[in-house]
């Protein structure tokens, strides 16, 4: 996931604005607006301001952990989760490495060998 910093920078040069027009934009300094990029924490109202300049706005929104655990009503992982699918088995597997993977695999694979002797 990209930083805030570096989404800043490129919707920046997006709009092909110098930091100093930026912070002209946003009612701030330019040193601010390198803060930013940077990665430096700084007051959400400053962050607010700087968006709103570019045409963004901040929002929250959930991670895919919490997407998996709580699903919204009315979604598909809703649907799976009153079907009875165990949710957050599924996104074990899916945030589980490639290397992770592939060692439950070889191990359902044994297990499977083991029950047809």
């Amino acid at each position: 996931m990209r930083s805030i910093g570096s989404a800043v920078r490129e919707a920046r040069r997006g709009a092909g604005w110098s930091q100093a027009a930026l912070g002209r934009a946003a009612g701030i300094p330019q040193s601010h607006v390198a803060k930013i990029e940077r990665g430096v924490d700084v007051r959400a109202s400053t962050l607010r301001r700087v968006l709103a300049a570019l045409g963004y706005d901040l929002a929250l929104r959930p991670t895919v952990r919490a997407w998996f655990l709580n699903p919204p009503p009315g979604s598909h992982l809703a649907a799976a989760r009153a079907f009875g699918i165990d949710l957050g088995q599924l996104y074990a597997g899916f945030s589980a490495s490639p290397a992770e993977r592939l060692d439950v695999a070889v191990h359902a694979a044994n297990g499977l060998a083991e029950i047809l002797r």
